[in-house]
């Protein structure tokens, strides 16, 4: 069983039955802790998951440098998250 460690980058496949068809299949996350054997609390840019993910479903990201697509993805999101929304006229 592979063991992630605390603050590495991960993807986590979305299920096609929760997701568009345009929307993205791999979620970016960050390890938070590992409360219970196999089992991790993660981050996205969206905040903290409610619950906890098994080994199973985690797949590492081999880079996580600052020029690595998936922090650029995770960036991204964030910036366009705390983004204020258009003004109306």
């Amino acid at each position: 069983m592979e063991n992630f460690e605390i603050g590495a980058t991960i993807s986590l496949r979305i299920p096609k039955e929760d997701r568009r068809a345009l929307d993205y299949s791999r979620l970016y996350a960050r390890v938070l802790a590992q409360p219970h054997p196999g089992r991790y609390e993660l981050q996205t840019a969206h905040g903290i998951l409610d619950w906890l993910f098994p080994t199973a479903d985690l797949n590492r990201v081999p880079c996580c440098g600052i020029h690595s697509v998936p922090f650029l993805v995770f960036l991204f999101t964030l910036l366009f998250t705390l983004s204020l929304p258009y003004p109306t006229f």
